[in-house]
C-alpha cells in the first residue's frame, strides 16, 4: 500500500491489458521481499549493452472507503421544557481507508481542502455533536463525504429525525359513589403521559381544583378530586400541563342527600346558674348553636346566667339549634326559663336570756313573688349542720325565724316557689342577762 498526499493506494494489476487496460496503467511492479524490505520490485535480464530499450511504469489506484456503521441519534428534551435541546449527533464508526469527513446539506460536497464542519478520522470513527433539532417534522438530510486523500472519497447518508418535546396526555376518569352524610363524592382516574417533563398538572372541575406533580420521564399519574357535589349531572374535568390542554365529559353521580332534622331540650335553673342544653336527631350532620353557649357546636352545650344573678322575675332565652347535613339544613329553637333566687342582706340575732335567742332575717323580701320558705342549720355548714327547722318552713313577712335557746353559728336558706335558694350565715353571741332583767329589742334597716 502506497500513502501519498494523505491517500492510501495499492498497486493496480500487473501487465494488464483489454480495452481500458495498457501498458501505460499497469504495474511492471510487484511486491517483493529484497532484504528483508518488502516493496514493488520490477525483475529485468537484460541483454549486452544497446541492444534493449526498456520502458517500465507501476500502476496505482485508490484503496475503497468502507464505513461499517452510521447511528443517528435525535436530539432530547429538557427536563422541564418542551423546546427540544440542539443535542443531536451522527456517528460514524468502522471506517476504512478515509482521513477527512465533512458534513453537509447542499448539492455539492466540500473540497478536501475546505475547514468548515470537517473531522479527522480517529481510530476508524468521527462524530457530529450538538446539531440542531429540525425544523421540519421529516427531520434534516445529511449526507457525510469520507475522503480517501484528495482525489478519492465515498459518501454516507443520515437523516436526524425532529423530537417536538410536546408531551402528550390521556385522561381516564371515574366518580366515585355518592357520600350520604355530605351529598358529595370524589373523582379519580389516571393522566397517561409521553415526553414528561418537570412541571404542575392543574385539574379543575367546576370551581373544584388540584395540583398533580409531575417529573421528567414519568409515563402516568394517579389524581383526586374530593368535594364534588352530588346529582349535579353533567361535568366536565379539565387538564393543563407543559401548554397543552384537555378535557373529558362524565355524569355525576345522583344525589344521596339525607334530611336534616334535629330536637332540642328545653331546660330552668336558678339565677347565676349554668344550664346545659342538648339537641338530638343530627347524627349524621353538624350541629351548631347561636352565640351565648359553649361550646358553639355540639349535642351538648352550656349556657352561664351569672349576669342574670340579681333578676327578681323569671327571665327565657332563647337558643337556636341548627344541623347541617351536606346542603340539607334545619333549626330548632331551645327555651331556656332563669327564676330568681330571694335577695337577702344579713342576719341580725336578738337576746331575751341566756336560753333565748331570736334570729331575724333581713332583705328585699317583698319584692320576690309567691310565698318564700327557709331551713335553719345549726353547725359549721348548712350541709353538715343540725336542723333546727323541720324541713322547710313559710318565711314570716317580717323575717323572725323560729325561737332559738343556743348560741353558735347558723345557717338559713331561703326558697321561692321555684325551689331557688339563697344562703346567709351568721353568729348568735352568748347572752348572759337574766330572764327578768333583758328586754329584747331589735334594730332594722328600713328602705325608703
Amino acid at each position: 500500500m502506497l500513502t501519498a498526499n494523505e491517500g492510501r493506494y495499492q498497486l493496480t494489476v500487473a501487465n494488464a491489458t483489454g480495452v481500458t487496460l495498457n501498458d501505460n496503467n499497469d504495474s511492471d511492479a510487484q511486491v517483493s521481499t529484497i532484504s528483508a524490505i518488502s516493496a514493488p520490485v520490477i525483475s529485468v535480464t537484460t541483454s549486452y549493452l544497446g541492444s534493449v530499450d526498456h520502458s517500465f511504469d507501476v500502476g496505482f489506484y485508490c484503496l475503497p472507503t468502507a464505513v461499517s456503521s452510521v447511528s443517528v441519534t435525535a436530539p432530547t428534551c429538557p427536563a422541564s421544557s418542551i423546546v427540544a435541546n440542539d443535542d443531536g449527533r451522527i456517528d460514524l464508526t468502522g471506517i476504512q481507508n478515509g482521513n477527512k469527513t465533512f458534513l453537509y446539506t447542499t448539492s455539492i460536497p466540500p473540497a478536501y481542502t475546505a475547514t468548515a464542519n470537517s473531522q479527522t478520522v480517529v481510530n476508524g470513527s468521527v462524530s457530529y455533536t450538538d446539531l440542531a433539532n429540525p425544523t421540519s417534522t421529516s427531520g434534516t438530510s445529511y449526507s457525510i463525504i469520507i475522503y480517501n486523500g484528495p482525489c478519492c472519497y465515498t459518501i454516507v447518508s443520515a437523516v436526524l429525525p425532529q423530537n417536538t418535546c410536546i408531551p402528550a396526555l390521556a385522561l381516564s376518569v371515574t366518580p366515585g359513589v355518592c357520600q350520604t352524610l355530605t351529598n358529595e363524592y370524589t373523582l379519580t382516574g389516571t393522566i397517561s403521559l409521553t415526553n414528561a417533563i418537570t412541571d404542575t398538572m392543574i385539574l379543575t372541575d367546576g370551581t373544584a381544583t388540584t395540583t398533580v406533580s409531575v417529573i421528567v420521564g414519568m409515563t402516568s399519574v394517579p389524581y383526586s378530586l374530593p368535594g364534588l357535589p352530588s346529582g349535579t349531572g353533567l361535568h366536565s374535568l379539565s387538564v393543563s400541563y407543559a401548554g397543552q390542554a384537555i378535557s373529558q365529559t362524565y355524569t355525576a353521580p345522583l344525589s344521596c342527600t339525607v334530611a336534616a332534622d334535629v330536637a332540642v331540650s328545653n331546660a330552668v335553673v336558678c339565677a347565676g346558674e349554668s344550664a346545659v342544653l342538648t339537641a338530638s336527631g343530627c347524627e349524621l350532620g353538624t350541629i351548631t348553636w347561636s352565640v351565648g353557649t359553649t361550646p358553639s357546636s355540639g349535642s351538648s352545650v352550656s349556657v352561664s346566667t351569672l349576669i342574670l344573678a340579681g333578676i327578681t322575675s323569671p327571665t327565657e332565652l332563647n337558643f337556636i339549634a341548627t344541623c347541617t347535613i351536606g346542603n340539607s339544613v334545619t333549626t330548632a329553637v331551645a327555651s331556656l326559663t332563669v327564676n330568681p333566687k330571694p335577695t337577702l342582706e344579713k342576719i341580725t340575732s336578738v337576746c331575751a336570756g341566756p336560753d333565748a335567742y331570736t334570729i331575724i332575717l333581713t332583705g328585699e323580701l317583698s319584692t320576690t313573688p309567691g310565698s318564700l320558705t327557709y331551713e335553719l342549720v345549726r353547725g359549721s355548714s348548712f350541709g353538715a349542720g343540725t336542723p333546727i327547722t323541720a324541713g322547710k318552713t313559710p318565711l314570716p313577712a317580717n323575717g323572725i325565724l323560729v325561737p332559738l335557746q343556743q348560741a353558735g353559728l347558723y345557717w338559713v336558706r331561703v326558697y321561692t316557689e321555684t325551689d331557688c335558694y339563697s344562703e346567709l350565715s351568721g353568729e348568735v353571741q352568748v347572752c348572759d342577762c337574766l330572764p327578768d332583767k333583758c328586754v329584747p329589742f331589735v334594730i332594722q334597716r328600713i328602705r325608703r
